[in-house]
């Protein structure tokens, strides 16, 4: 079944803003999700509250790249839970995720293991020991 993707942890500050406001964008009016929980509002609110610290902490103030990074976290918890909204609401319909924003999970692909050619089976030198 797919998924949204919930992996915001290394997603580099600028790249964060600019997917939060493109899920923003995308669930603003979303049939797919009349009721989001968390509401828009408060995902709105959380990505004003980082867009104006991540300005702040461009001064490489320690106090102002502390609070920008608090408020990632709160921006991450926010779309994450947006995120299993998501999912849950969507049950599985791939058009209804992809109107979302997020990025959705891949197909899983077989793995194919082929079966060795060539192989030699000799005696080690030590006991109990084999080389390949």
């Amino acid at each position: 079944m797919k998924k949204v993707i919930n992996n915001f942890a290394r997603v580099p500050d600028g790249i964060l803003e600019s997917k939060t406001h493109s899920i923003i964008s995308s669930m603003t009016g979303n049939a797919h999700f009349p009721t989001p929980t968390p509401t828009l509002a408060q995902l709105e609110t959380a990505a004003d509250n980082y867009s104006s610290a991540l300005v702040k902490a461009g001064t490489g103030n320690r106090a102002d790249v502390a609070d920008k990074n608090a408020k990632r976290q709160v921006l991450i918890d926010v779309l994450t839970s947006l995120g299993m909204y998501v999912t849950f609401a969507a049950n599985g319909d791939v058009v209804a995720l992809l109107s979302s924003g997020f990025e959705i999970s891949k197909d899983r692909q077989p793995a194919v293991i082929t079966k060795p050619e060539i192989v030699r089976l000799e005696n080690g030198l030590s006991s109990g020991e084999l080389l390949l």
